[in-house]
């Protein structure tokens, strides 16, 4: 959001002077914890100690928490169907994207841009549909 709206836009204030780092971890954690900041998209900061936290899924509202399930999740099991450059077709009903992925040795995050129509092959693969999204 700097990036977007500059940084005049935005007040920059220290809160409290720590000792040493561990304290600082310790009481950045514990304030984002009193304040609820970490559940909530009314704030930026979404992270501890310079780590990313996650918070948990049913604190996100309905809208996200769609883009999560079914077919859009990578760890959904199917099942779905490959398409080969040569026709051939692949029907995988009992293991995810993901773990087709791994076990046949393609990544990931190209097979799904052919899934959704971002890319227009993956090595070999021309084609990745789901039964559920047909």
């Amino acid at each position: 959001m700097i990036a977007k709206l500059g940084k005049k836009q935005f007040t920059f204030a220290i809160l409290l002077l720590c000792r040493n780092k561990r304290d600082l971890y310790y009481n950045e954690m514990k304030m984002q914890v009193d304040l609820d900041v970490l559940e909530s998209d009314n704030f930026y900061n979404k992270n501890i100690g310079g780590r990313r936290f996650f918070r948990p899924v049913k604190s996100y509202g309905e809208e996200f928490r769609d883009k999560l399930r079914g077919t859009k999740n990578p760890k959904y099991l199917g099942p779905f169907t490959i398409t080969y450059d040569n026709g051939v077709q692949h029907r995988v009903t009992d293991m995810s994207m993901r773990e087709f992925a791994e076990c046949h040795g393609y990544d990931q995050a190209n097979l799904s841009k052919v899934k959704n129509g971002k890319a227009k092959r993956c090595k070999n693969i021309v084609k990745v549909e789901y039964d559920e999204d047909n």
